[in-house]
């Protein structure tokens, strides 16, 4: 038995000539690229833009959370005063109580406020970063 060794053809593409043709083709092109900005500087922005509307709402939420706490805890120190009757611990406490129910709804609007305010300066952003692009698109084109 003999054995016939063949040698495949091989159809293999030359990339070096065709990132060579790739860049030719990019350097002689007569296109204005200047008018295009670097997609990664912009996304960059938008992302620091977008951190900075997430990190003042939460520097925002921490400040109205330590006044909160601060206050629960005046009114801890206020209900730990002896008293001279059982009678008096139930209203202190009572009275703690029902002051930080009071003071709930108005906590709880300040924290919606500050929610509302990040979403509504998120959206401007969003469309200004939005309306930008498009300009820049349009004057590319």
């Amino acid at each position: 038995m003999t054995s016939k060794t063949t040698k495949p053809e091989t159809n293999t593409t030359d990339f070096a000539q065709t990132f060579q043709n790739f860049f030719e083709t990019m350097t002689n092109s007569t296109k204005d690229m200047g008018s295009m900005t670097n997609p990664a500087q912009e996304v960059m922005a938008f992302s620091a833009k977008m951190n900075e509307i997430a990190l003042a709402a939460a520097q925002k939420n921490a400040e109205l959370s330590a006044k909160c706490t601060q206050d629960i805890l005046a009114e801890l120190t206020s209900m730990n005063k002896p008293q001279g009757e059982v009678a008096d611990y139930t209203k202190a406490i009572t009275d703690a109580v029902t002051a930080n129910v009071q003071g709930a709804p108005e906590r709880v609007s300040q924290f919606a406020e500050v929610a509302k305010n990040a979403q509504v300066e998120a959206v401007e952003a969003i469309m200004a970063t939005t309306k930008d692009l498009q300009a820049k698109t349009t004057k590319a084109a």
